[in-house]
């Protein structure tokens, strides 16, 4: 049932984070989708990734709406960070300065989700979703640690498969559930991609689910 003030509020609250994440993400697929032929385009990239790494954004204390929403910002971020990451770099030492901060943010990610295990967002789609950020972000800046930490998730998302394909966690969702699974299936498979190149098997887990 939507509680249509608090709507209204999220909606306010989240809509500078959203427009940037969103801009931000076209502009790395323009740079990609143009073959890198347009450096300018890589250097806005970079000359936004490196005020919000300054100001350490999305480092601060979070609700529980926060905490969720920081995670798929993160995915959003470190995708756009790696498909400028090789683009010629105007300031260097910026490059450094968004990696630190990108780094920061995925272990606040790691701790959001490895607290209170008992919590259904732990357990759930959301779990995968935060696996999928740190998977991307272990790639953006090279870190065993956190791309470890991914494919612990996902290899734990995998195993709740029942054997007729469903998630019990989705299932809960009732009349949503279907929509959840979809959700839910989109960073599993991802992280099983970038797991199948890194020498970690994800299809065979749990007889094939």
């Amino acid at each position: 049932t939507v509680d249509e003030f608090r709507l209204a509020a999220y909606k306010t609250d989240s809509k500078p984070l959203y427009s940037f994440e969103n801009k931000l993400v076209k502009m790395a697929n323009q740079y990609i989708a143009g073959h890198g032929q347009n450096p300018a385009i890589a250097a806005c990239v970079q000359k936004w990734l490196y005020q919000w790494a300054k100001d350490d954004a999305l480092l601060g204390d979070a609700n529980r709406s926060g905490i969720l929403i920081r995670k798929w910002s993160l995915a959003s971020i470190a995708s756009a960070y790696i498909q400028t990451k090789h683009a010629p770099w105007q300031h260097p030492n910026h490059k450094q300065k968004i990696e630190n901060w990108l780094s920061k943010v995925a272990n606040t990610v790691v701790s959001d989700f490895s607290t209170n295990p008992q919590n259904n967002s732990r357990q759930n789609n959301h779990l995968y979703w935060a696996a999928w950020s740190v998977a991307l972000t272990s790639y953006a800046v090279q870190d065993q640690s956190l791309f470890n930490w991914a494919m612990d998730s996902a290899k734990y998302g995998v195993q709740q498969i029942n054997m007729d394909g469903t998630l019990p966690q989705e299932m809960a969702r009732s009349s949503r559930a279907l929509l959840y699974h979809v959700f839910a299936t989109s960073p599993l498979a991802m992280l099983a991609e970038m797991g199948k190149r890194n020498g970690i098997d994800l299809y065979t887990i749990n007889d094939g689910a």
